[in-house]
């Protein structure tokens, strides 16, 4: 049975004014793996008025569980005015990001908030530590097994970013190199879950435009500067096109991205992101397959699943998410709607679990004193008094 789940809560936050230091942060409830996936797929509703960066992402992190790292160089006390019809958390953020003055990348299980140079690098620098790692040879296999394990990383408020770095490396068990490049400053306190000790490190590095190099073994990390240019170079299988049909996608996506031919496989210098559009150029993810064909020609949405939580969102806008996400047709007469009193624009609240299609647009078709009949992915909305 297909179920789709989706949670919308629409918010009015009240700007909370200055910073009030908490002597003793506990560890916040984080969703992690696909946990972390389902959360940021989930169609969430907000509303928020005169609220500064912080007060947002502490909310966002508190209702969601979504682990944040705010790039040190992103003004916390900013003020925003933001409101959103239901769409995933994951435009949400991105949105708030944009809002903040800076770019989101999310990795692993952490959403970064920072400038977009930063954020642009960031997980391209992840991936080339991770790589050289992968092929040094002198490492045990015990260290390495350590190295690649997911950590929680917490620190409270007023902590310096170089505390947080040696608290970091004492975990993984490194001596750091050029520790004296970090200055000093006073953090807010924070929590994010990284993968590995690349991604550790590289989170909180970023923040002051450095990465490191692995060391004695891995062992040992030196902490360098960023270089201008971030990119690392992987080969791509070309199948199901040839070698010329794949070159040719890849340069009509993405233009002036160096590439070559090279042993059966379209090698390409870029970015991680740029290696991501690559293979979704060459190999596109496929359609899924209805788990009951038979079925989705009589009703193409019985077997659709609702999990929803809504707070004063317009009735229209919901109409208009299910027009998106299912290419459903709603058919109205407004002016006979206004004579009867019905404004598709009154805002309601539901909760509902696992409910069909019906018991959904029911749910809050009623609420603004109208009726409606559905056949397949047509959809007719009337006054109650209206001949059938």
């Amino acid at each position: 049975m297909s179920c789709l789940s989706l949670m919308m809560l629409g918010c009015c936050l009240a700007a909370e004014p200055g910073f009030s230091v908490v002597s003793d942060r506990p560890v916040p409830e984080l969703v992690q793996g696909a946990a972390f996936e389902q959360t940021l797929n989930q169609h969430i509703s907000v509303r928020w008025e005169n609220v500064d960066v912080r007060t947002i992402l502490e909310r966002l992190t508190t209702e969601y569980h979504i682990a944040f790292l705010r790039d040190r160089r992103i003004d916390a006390d900013a003020v925003v005015s933001f409101s959103t019809v239901p769409k995933p958390a994951r435009d949400v953020v991105t949105d708030v990001s944009a809002l903040a003055g800076g770019d989101i990348r999310f990795v692993s299980n952490t959403a970064y908030v920072g400038p977009e140079l930063a954020a642009q690098k960031l997980r391209t620098l992840i991936a080339l530590r991770s790589e050289e790692l992968a092929s040094a040879g002198e490492i045990t296999r015990e260290h390495r097994q350590r190295l690649a394990k997911r950590q929680t990383i917490h620190w409270q408020d007023l902590d310096q970013p170089a505390e947080i770095l040696n608290d970091i490396a004492r975990q993984y068990k490194l001596k750091i190199v050029g520790g004296e490049q970090i200055p000093h400053d006073l953090w807010g306190g924070g929590t994010f879950i990284a993968d590995s000790a690349a991604e550790a490190l590289s989170l909180i590095l970023v923040q002051f435009d450095l990465t490191f190099h692995w060391r004695s073994g891995a062992t040992e990390i030196e902490f360098v500067p960023i270089p201008e240019k971030v990119v690392l170079e992987r080969g791509h299988n070309p199948s199901p096109h040839s070698m010329r049909e794949a070159a040719e996608l890849i340069t009509a996506e993405l233009p002036g991205l160096l590439q070559r031919s090279e042993g059966g496989k379209i090698v390409v210098l870029g970015t991680i992101e740029e290696h991501e559009t690559v293979e979704r150029v060459l190999h596109p993810p496929q359609p899924k397959i209805a788990e009951h064909p038979g079925k989705a020609a009589d009703d193409p949405l019985e077997n659709e699943r609702i999990t929803l939580r809504v707070m004063g969102v317009p009735a229209l806008a919901l109409i208009k998410d299910l027009q998106k996400r299912y290419k459903m047709t709603f058919t109205y007469d407004t002016k006979a709607l206004a004579t009867a009193g019905i404004d598709l624009e009154q805002k309601v609240d539901i909760h509902v679990t696992k409910t069909t299609i019906d018991g959904y647009l029911a749910a809050f078709i009623k609420q603004v004193g109208a009726e409606i009949e559905r056949n397949g992915l047509q959809v007719t909305i009337r006054p109650p008094s209206a001949e059938k």
